[in-house]
């Protein structure tokens, strides 16, 4: 019973991690035959989390047993299926050269997805699987399992409920991802770190109402790094949270340079919501730079409210107790908007900008757009359309009562001290007394349509 035990999952009955190494070894060290092909598949479920937190960890655990007994079903009798812990699973499998492996795959992913019967309980929970084809010149079975690694986490990474062969491109690409993690890293700790602001403007006087912050990294060889390049790194390797207590005193510190009007909105991510410091960091950054908390508005995602929802919403209700204002972002993207603004009294929601973007040609984005004019005047809430590039779009949206714009039609992005041109900056306190306001000139800049024609 004892090697048994060592050898075999208890609740599945599979293979564990263990005796699969030991059959990997054995495999790899065994001639292959003529005109086949042997691969790793590590695989896991793609929404077992959720399975767990609505229908408890019983149904978890039945779940993993049906998905079990369907890598089992979908397995030939040379195969081998293991459990690795938790909701990962491998396979070692055998098949023809020619396409067979592909047309194994594809038939794995389809029986997969199919919904599981738990207890009387339908559960969506599909798999991703990474693929690793065995070669001749590979023989070290660990690097073998972190190829197959890498190449489930770019199934995961491109949409789930698909399977994603290792190529060389991959292992190349997480090494980079390595080296830019340490550098991410290091960049806080160096000053690297800048915060750029986007105007909001009156949707019908064109008068500045505030500015989002945007998080921007000067990379000492790169030059400026855009977002979309590190955010999701941080997300991954948890340096968001110190990131995004960053940019909350960064915006804070430049917001006491503008004029008490104008409000300054910060985006928070999912797992800045759940920090401890959060609340303090708000706090503390608001009362050393004198801002008043109506002035300070927080932007969330849908994707902030679907994790631990109930402790999400006391967290909100927290913050917006101390009179700081909170926008639900990207509104219409998700899955459950509606519900979400009545479980939360926002105080602005905004149009995505896909939707802004096809108003002029699409009747369907200009019906959505109305909608969501309608639905806010009726909630009581201010409503702000992103990514507004044209005179046509920012005059309909006006037109049909939103409050405020935002978008390369009004301004790009800049360094508080570039938006001179739109509103009064004052002087940083160590720049009093300087002849000349050094201004870094940003990758960014662009003309201002608005309020250039204001002026004229």
């Amino acid at each position: 019973r004892m090697a048994y035990m060592a050898h075999y999952d208890s609740l599945t009955g599979l293979p564990n991690r263990v005796t699969m190494q030991e059959h990997l070894e054995k495999v790899m060290r065994k001639p292959q035959a003529p005109n086949t092909v042997r691969a790793l598949l590590w695989g896991d479920l793609d929404n077992f989390k959720w399975v767990n937190d609505t229908l408890g960890h019983p149904a978890g655990d039945e779940l993993l047993r049906q998905v079990s007994a369907r890598l089992n079903v979908m397995a030939e009798k040379t195969d081998i299926v293991a459990r690795l812990g938790g909701d990962e699973f491998a396979m070692v499998i055998e098949r023809p050269a020619g396409g067979a492996l592909e047309a194994f795959l594809n038939r794995l992913i389809e029986h997969m997805r199919k919904p599981y019967d738990l207890w009387g309980s339908t559960a969506h929970c599909s798999a991703s699987f990474g693929v690793r084809v065995f070669d001749t010149f590979t023989t070290d079975t660990r690097e073998v399992l972190k190829h197959a690694d890498l190449a489930l986490y770019e199934a995961k990474r491109t949409g789930k409920a698909q399977w994603s062969m290792f190529t060389n491109d991959l292992e190349a690409t997480a090494q980079a991802r390595v080296q830019i993690e340490g550098e991410l890293e290091r960049a806080i700790d160096n000053d690297e770190l800048r915060v750029f602001f986007q105007p909001l403007v009156d949707a019908s006087s064109h008068q500045i109402l505030g500015v989002e912050s945007l998080l921007r990294w000067q990379h000492p060889t790169r030059g400026l790094v855009f977002p979309d390049e590190f955010i999701e790194m941080a997300e991954d390797n948890g340096l968001i949270t110190r990131m995004g207590e960053w940019m909350i005193r960064a915006a804070l510190k430049e917001a006491a340079r503008l004029p008490d009007h104008v409000k300054v909105a910060v985006n928070i991510s999912p797992l800045q919501i759940h920090s401890s410091t959060l609340v303090a960091t708000i706090v503390n950054g608001l009362a050393a730079n004198n801002i008043k908390p109506n002035r300070l508005e927080l932007e969330i995602t849908e994707s902030v409210l679907m994790t631990d929802t109930e402790f999400t919403l006391k967290r909100l209700h927290q913050i917006k107790d101390l009179g700081v204002r909170i926008s639900l972002d990207d509104f219409g993207t998700g899955y459950s908007s509606l519900s979400y603004l009545r479980a939360f009294p926002f105080d602005k929601i905004k149009i995505d900008k896909s939707f802004v973007k096809d108003i002029e040609s699409r009747s369907e984005s200009r019906a959505i757009a109305m909608a969501t004019l309608s639905l806010a005047k009726s909630l009581g809430m201010r409503c702000t359309a992103e990514g507004v590039e044209t005179k046509y779009q920012a005059d309909f949206l006006r037109d049909h009562g939103c409050d405020e714009l935002q978008g390369f039609f009004i301004s790009r992005a800049q360094p508080l001290d570039n938006l001179l041109h739109i509103v009064e900056v004052r002087r940083r306190p160590d720049t009093e007394g300087a002849e000349v306001l050094q201004i870094e000139q940003p990758v960014e800049s662009t003309v201002v349509p608005f309020t250039a024609e204001k002026r004229a």
